[in-house]
């Protein structure tokens, strides 16, 4: 759209937000245009503007109603690049097209996934030198497993999470959390619904549950713990209450990596060759494996890139976009899982006399302290010291 380098639109651009910074990769931040209609408190990183070679510009704020005062200003700045813009008086017809309206969303953003390729799967896990399972993972385990599973819930989450954070439990995949874990603090239980106004809600002291219909799940990015609106769930009174999403949230340190397309085994030997900071694998309670992969964003806005980045290295391995999302519910290990499937769909798991058998989500591995290097390669460090 714009034959204007990088740092010529960002130069262009403080014309328009005086106090834009730039953080690197093309993305700025400054103030919002329209601060004054924000009806939440602000914080220095709630707007930003992003910067691609060859295309226009985009913005983004985490209110809502300033939508208005952000338009007018990108009309502005995409008004002064076409001004400035080498080839326009060459390209006038391309130049008036333009006029009519800036970039809806990031290129990043929009890229699609690549298709599971089961051909190229099996040549990464292949080059794994040795034999992955279970007991291999519990074997190099930094942090050593208990045998107790009951001691999982309180292990995992104290030593990931920094110390007074609160982590939302659920039993329940579609609600708003039935307990409350303050690291290295508390676990509590929580209300179903928001308080009637004026209220303050009870929250006694309780234990970590030990299993659900369908399992247990963490969310993977702290809470604040309070109800509050959320934009993109509104009925006809406005935006409903919540405290799983995303306005909710107070960082987002981790992203889910977990394959429905590549076999257990052959997601595994993939999973150990990673060169991410892995701090945990564990079970689904099912047939698959799942790793959590600290990324430290402040902001959803940077998770969305480091969201890309990983679906474009690993979706052709069997890695699932969809779980790749900032508000991610994840299997909280030392939980039992019943069975799969909601209301009437619902199937117990059971054993081979017909009997229920519950399954348990398995932490099999947790390292806090990962810091890029695989799994294989953290296990030869180990065995080198011994």
């Amino acid at each position: 759209m714009f034959d204007i380098p990088v740092h010529e639109q960002i130069r262009i651009a403080r014309e328009i937000f005086p106090d834009l910074e730039e953080i690197g990769n093309g993305i700025c931040q400054a103030t919002c245009p329209g601060i004054d209609c924000h009806s939440t408190g602000n914080g220095p990183r709630d707007f930003r503007i992003w910067f691609e070679e060859g295309k226009g510009p985009h913005d983004n704020c985490v209110h809502k109603s300033c939508a208005a005062a952000r338009d007018a200003a990108m009309q502005a700045l995409y008004s002064a690049l076409r001004r400035k813009c080498p080839t326009a008086a060459a390209n006038q017809r391309h130049h008036n097209a333009a006029r009519a309206a800036y970039a809806a969303a990031p290129a990043i953003r929009k890229a699609p996934a690549d298709p599971y390729d089961e051909i190229e799967a099996a040549a990464a896990a292949g080059q794994c030198p040795v034999l992955i399972d279970d007991t291999w993972l519990r074997e190099h385990s930094p942090v050593p497993i208990p045998k107790d599973p009951l001691t999982w819930p309180k292990l995992l989450l104290d030593s990931i999470y920094e110390f007074g954070e609160k982590i939302l439990v659920f039993t329940k995949f579609a609600s708003q959390g039935q307990v409350l874990h303050t690291a290295g603090v508390s676990t509590v239980r929580l209300e179903e619904h928001p308080p009637a106004f004026g209220t303050q809600p009870h929250h006694p002291r309780t234990a970590f549950p030990k299993g659900g219909q369908n399992g247990c799940w963490f969310l993977a990015a702290p809470i604040t713990g309070k109800w509050q609106p959320n934009d993109n769930n509104r009925d006809k009174y406005g935006a409903k209450l919540g405290r799983r999403h995303a306005a909710c949230a107070t960082r987002f340190p981790y992203l889910v990596l977990e394959s429905d397309e590549a076999p257990p085994s052959v997601w595994l030997r993939i999973l150990v060759q990673l060169a991410d900071p892995i701090v945990a694998v564990y079970t689904s309670g099912g047939k698959s494996y799942h790793a959590l992969v600290r990324v430290n964003c402040a902001t959803k806005e940077e998770f969305d890139v480091q969201r890309q980045h990983y679906i474009t290295r690993l979706a052709a391995l069997g890695a699932d976009p969809a779980a790749i999302t900032a508000v991610r519910l994840t299997r909280l290990p030392g939980c039992l899982r019943y069975g799969s499937g909601e209301g009437a769909q619902h199937k117990p798991y059971l054993d081979a006399a017909g009997q229920p058998a519950p399954r348990m989500q398995q932490l099999l591995y947790l390292n806090p302290a990962a810091d890029g290097r695989s799994i294989l390669q953290i296990a030869s460090c180990q065995t080198l010291k011994k």
